[in-house]
């Protein structure tokens, strides 16, 4: 094929998509439809079928130590005390537990995927009071089709549920600043919103909405509104540190400052390394609304004139000051940046309508591309090969039925922890170390380390200790039996 010829069909595919987000938009099926189609997609069937992954093991296990074991303020992993942050999250799925009686993967996967959806009627709503209906479309789809997002869609986790909160904390805040200032009630509901997002993960990921809004403010001279946003942040900052200190033991300082990441660089080359990096995977993980978003930065810094210029500015401030912040920050995560990627698809949005065609193209295949691969996924080979991602789904049910035949407590040491194999247990699991398990009285079922196997088998002799299956995947841990011989 020459040259030409390709240039052709590149051209016949980008009339292609453009004409197809434009039907979307002029249909009779109302745009939020469309969003909500997409959205649909994207979840079923995966939500039932998709196996436990990323950290929803903790997300689980943190809400069965609440309705099983009663730990509600405090919470407890299994057995052992997990003071690192507040998990609402996790509460509120220990009371659908204890209303229920159990608590099922797809249900405790329900808040973040009704948090996807909310994220993207926000952006839409945003978009669609200053842009184009085809515009406020592209912005919510940019949202949905995020690679951030698209690993996260079906994931019992709380860093997209912290995300929306957070934006819907702009989005009242911006409504009220653009009529000329928030009220008081205006300013209470945001710290309200704010103090419950300090409750979902700890008050790290508030410096998306105090460090975007507070810069906007100091540009704009706004300072009384920034005294008010100083009072939100007491407010916020009170409820979360209210929180740390009801829960406090000594050598908790430690743990929080581990956690926050506080700490010196281990090398320069290792800190220049980790900061490309987490450059380089935020830029890709905000694809496709950051190919609209950047130019329109830019443009801002140029003074270039735009249309909704201060709302331009404030998201992009709100995307870009903090995750600024991240990249010289030891050892960041790119999905410490996930609050950004609903500020950098509204901003798309705002852009749409105003950037050269070639560029809007190249936005859109680049959604297409990303929505045909979600599809494929989720609807051919989720169903088609559906023990991807299931083998620890398996080995549950081994533990279980075997337990079943003969009753008796389950013991888990954390050298065999296994958090995405104990998701799928139905019974109450013991975290205890190996110390405590080999002095307990038989009969009992125990998940090991292979070294701790061999150490229980030489240190009760009187006993009999059963192997019944090793969990390859969970670096070959023993799931055995100590039965009096």
């Amino acid at each position: 094929m020459d040259v030409v010829s390709t240039r052709r069909y590149a051209r016949l595919a980008r009339r292609h998509l453009s004409a197809t987000f434009a039907w979307c938009s002029r249909s009779p099926l109302p745009p939020l439809a469309w969003v909500f189609l997409l959205w649909f997609v994207l979840v079923v069937p995966a939500i039932g079928i998709r196996g436990v992954h990323y950290e929803e093991g903790t997300t689980v296990g943190l809400a069965r130590g609440a309705f099983e074991d009663g730990h509600w303020l405090t919470p407890f992993l299994y057995g052992v005390r997990f003071p690192e942050r507040p998990v609402l999250v996790s509460w509120f799925l220990g009371a659908v537990g204890a209303t229920v009686g159990c608590l099922p993967l797809w249900l405790a996967r329900l808040p973040m995927v009704l948090a996807l959806l909310a994220g993207a009627m926000l952006v839409h709503g945003l978009v669609r009071q200053h842009a184009s209906v085809r515009a406020a479309l592209f912005a919510s789809v940019c949202f949905l089709v995020s690679p951030v997002m698209l690993q996260k869609t079906v994931t019992a986790e709380v860093d997209g549920v912290v995300s929306v909160l957070l934006f819907v904390a702009f989005v009242v805040w911006w409504a009220g600043h653009a009529r000329g200032g928030s009220t008081v009630g205006r300013w209470l509901a945001i710290a309200a919103i704010l103090s419950v997002a300090s409750l979902v993960k700890g008050p790290q990921p508030l410096g998306y909405f105090f460090t975007g809004v507070g810069a906007y403010l100091i540009l704009q001279r706004r300072w009384r509104e920034l005294v008010a946003l100083v009072l939100v942040g007491v407010v916020a900052g009170a409820v979360v540190a209210a929180w740390y200190w009801t829960v406090y033991r000594p050598g908790d300082l430690t743990l929080w400052r581990m956690h926050s990441r506080i700490r010196a660089p281990q090398s320069v080359g290792g800190y220049v390394g980790g900061a490309l990096h987490f450059t380089a995977q935020v830029v890709l993980e905000w694809l496709p609304g950051i190919l609209l978003a950047a130019p329109l930065a830019v443009g801002l810094v140029r003074q270039r004139r735009t249309r909704n210029r201060n709302l331009a500015l404030a998201l992009c401030l709100y995307a870009g000051v903090c995750t600024a912040i991240l990249v010289f920050w030891p050892d960041s995560h790119s999905r410490y940046a996930m609050p950004a990627v609903l500020a950098v698809a509204a901003a798309a949005g705002l852009a749409f309508d105003e950037s050269p065609g070639s560029l809007v193209d190249v936005a859109q295949a680049g959604a297409t591309c990303l929505i045909t691969y979600a599809v494929v996924v989720n609807w051919l080979i989720l169903p088609l090969r559906p023990t991807i991602g299931q083998q620890k789904h398996r080995y549950a049910e081994y533990i279980a039925l075997t337990i079943a035949q003969r009753p008796g407590s389950l013991y888990v040491t954390s050298e065999a922890l296994d958090r995405q194999v104990l998701v799928y247990l139905t019974m109450p699991v013991h975290r205890a170390s190996f110390d405590t398990i080999r002095q307990l009285p038989p009969p009992f079922f125990a998940v090991l380390s292979p070294r701790q196997e061999e150490l229980l088998r030489t240190s009760r002799g009187d006993d009999r200790v059963v192997l019944h299956f090793s969990l390859a995947e969970a670096g070959g841990s023993r799931f055995v039996e100590l039965l009096p011989r």
